[in-house]
């Protein structure tokens, strides 16, 4: 039986199909990019709960015409920081009939290791650069370090912060640089010039630092809508683009690494598998 599931994060909310382990090869089916940390202080802003809302209706006409169940929500950085997150998920929960929970940090990086370690991987370091935050998790085979940092894209694009602040004690490097969510996505369809999703055209990308500091410095002369057109992949992610470089270069600068591979399998393969009891 196909089921269904849904990765609620701080910017983007992203639904995938799967029926077992061996049935990842759509990658995502929807993905909307509602700003669900926008405008949140101690509670989610109603106007992001209303685009979100507004993206699971349609996520929910795609599950129901595919006939997929169960379906499986689970929600990240903003949900988890906000007072009213529970409350959210639990309307979300009564309206659409879903399971929803909330992922710690270090559960999202547990399952993004999880997903991503499907590749041909032994030893691996994973950078997951979210909305709201960003995952670093290392190991061989199994996540033997993993670590949360509260700071992702779009909060660094709205309150910028001093990056060695924020990501200290990263855990020691072990094997090569592997990459993962919207920043790496969006990242990877700038370097192998894609225009519309297809999995197998930006999993195994590999984004050199030489070619990232001069896409930076592009970036930062160009308008909003020479940036637009530059990510025309998901031109929604034009402006914050230059904090996710900012972070992704700052992360490789500090592992003194040379190039990054995105991974187009990650957290919601992880969570599936985990849902399963195969991780």
């Amino acid at each position: 039986m196909t089921q269904a599931f849904i990765d609620m994060g701080t910017n983007t909310i992203k639904l995938q199909f799967a029926s077992g382990e061996d049935d990842f090869s759509e990658g995502l089916a929807m993905s909307r990019i509602v700003r669900l940390g926008d405008g949140a202080d101690e509670n989610l802003h109603h106007d992001s709960m209303k685009r979100a809302l507004d993206a699971l209706q349609a996520f929910d006409q795609e599950i129901k015409r595919r006939g997929a169940s169960p379906v499986r929500l689970y929600a990240t950085s903003a949900t988890r920081e906000a007072a009213n997150g529970r409350a959210f998920l639990n309307e979300i929960e009564e309206r659409f009939g879903w399971s929803a929970q909330i992922l710690s940090g270090e559960e999202e990086a547990e399952l993004g290791f999880l997903g991503a370690g499907l590749g041909p991987y032994d030893a691996i370091t994973l950078i997951d650069i979210g909305g709201g935050s960003t995952e670093i998790s290392v190991g061989e085979n199994i996540p033997e370090v993993s670590r949360s940092f509260p700071l992702g894209a779009l909060k660094h694009t709205r309150s910028p912060r001093d990056l060695s602040e924020v990501f200290e004690e990263l855990p020691e490097r072990k094997g090569e640089l592997l990459g993962i969510g919207g920043t790496l996505r969006i990242l990877a369809a700038i370097r192998n010039d894609v225009q519309e999703y297809r999995r197998a055209d930006l999993h195994g990308a590999t984004l050199e630092r030489e070619w990232l500091h001069e896409l930076q410095r592009r970036v930062a002369i160009m308008n909003i809508e020479e940036k637009r057109e530059l990510c025309a992949f998901e031109p929604e992610r034009a402006d914050i683009i230059d904090a996710g470089l900012q972070i992704l270069l700052y992360l490789m600068d500090k592992y003194q690494a040379q190039r990054l591979t995105y991974s187009d399998y990650g957290m919601i393969e992880g969570f599936a598998l985990k849902t399963w009891g195969r991780a």
